[in-house]
């Protein structure tokens, strides 16, 4: 069982989500894997320090050398979930893959609620930190509700 967090350059937002999760579900023993990619990354661009080092300091997982990796059709076919930080990008993967629609949704989407995930890209820690909590918090809603219904 593979979930797929999708965001535009796969540096932070998408990457924290995916750490999130596969620490998350290691600790409540549920058996899914996590992968994370981007729809327009920059080649050979990596994690942000500031994303690297809240991973690092939260879970002990060091993501410093992890490269920003690209959207591709196996992703999308390969996960049973995909999950958008934006309904800007849900919307475009709908659009550009109307077979995969049934399991596109943003995260806060995915548990009933409404809006988008900040972009911290270019800001301070402070912003990370933020975005890093409000992913903890919407993807221990979302690992119960996979857990639930699977």
């Amino acid at each position: 069982m593979q979930l797929l967090f999708v965001c535009t350059g796969n540096t932070c937002r998408s990457v924290m989500a995916e750490a999130i999760f596969k620490e998350l579900s290691k600790e409540k023993g549920l058996n899914a894997k996590a992968i994370s990619a981007g729809i327009s990354p920059i080649p050979g661009s990596l994690a942000t320090k500031n994303a690297s080092n809240l991973i690092l300091r939260r879970f002990n997982l060091d993501f410093s050398e992890r490269e920003a990796v690209k959207l591709k059709d196996e992703h999308l076919d390969n996960s049973f979930l995909i999950l958008t930080m934006t309904e800007y990008i849900a919307e475009i993967l709908k659009n550009k893959y109307p077979h995969i629609e049934k399991k596109v949704f943003t995260i806060k989407e995915f548990l009933g609620e409404k809006g988008d995930i900040i972009d911290p890209f270019g800001e301070n820690i402070v912003v990370y930190e933020e975005t890093f909590d409000i992913l903890l918090e919407k993807i221990d809603k979302i690992i119960d509700k996979i857990a639930y219904i699977s």
